[in-house]
């Protein structure tokens, strides 16, 4: 799965690694981007008219649909699951939003007076940065309980967050914007820990 240029704009394509088929996903005048798959569903944004929009394809029936409209822009959206989280501009802020594919009922995770950016997924749980008391801070929304709880809390900038089972790991830079550290949170006891410490910076590369 990728996007390719071939007619001036970019499009989605996915190759089934198993009979060696390449099926061109998306074919329009618009720039899609970042695709994501995860079992029949591939998702990307498309950019058009001023910003973007979710997209979904179902590989086994071939069927895309949008399946956000109602926003300004939606960004970087992410698939576990049966759930499909990304951020968009409903207002002045961004805010987190979250999909069930098999109710196709959206939530929305957030809202506040400050930015949420770069949701990831895994199983029960959503994580995220936002912007609320100067400083960029990691929030972890479990979906099942409909719970949201702030992971860090301190006067440095914590940035892209993952979430793997009953983990978090983020960088955060506890030295100044030149020196990140890494740093893991336990969800079921609420522990955090600073793995690195050291003058080089540790960083988790953002992967859209």
């Amino acid at each position: 799965m990728w996007n390719g240029d071939s007619d001036g704009d970019w499009d989605i394509y996915l190759y089934q690694i198993s009979n060696g088929i390449t099926t061109q996903v998306s074919d329009n005048s618009i720039v899609d981007l970042t695709p994501k798959v995860y079992g029949d569903y591939v998702i990307w944004d498309s950019y058009g008219n001023g910003g973007g929009k979710t997209y979904m394809y179902q590989i086994s029936s071939g069927m895309t649909t949008q399946i956000i409209g109602n926003l300004a822009s939606e960004a970087y959206p992410q698939i576990n699951g049966d759930y499909v989280v990304w951020w968009g501009d409903a207002d002045v802020y961004s805010e987190i939003y979250l999909y069930q594919i098999s109710t196709r009922i959206t939530i929305q995770v957030t809202d506040n007076l400050a930015g949420d950016y770069f949701p990831r997924i895994n199983g029960d749980y959503v994580v995220w940065i936002g912007y609320a008391d100067g400083d960029s801070e990691i929030y972890l929304y479990q979906i099942s309980a409909g719970i949201t709880r702030q992971v860090s809390n301190n006067e440095i900038n914590d940035v892209y967050a993952e979430v793997s089972g009953d983990y978090v790991v983020w960088h955060g830079y506890a030295d100044g914007d030149a020196d990140a550290e890494i740093y893991l949170y336990e969800i079921s006891t609420g522990m955090t820990s600073q793995i690195s410490n050291n003058d080089t910076e540790d960083r988790k590369r953002l992967s859209e």
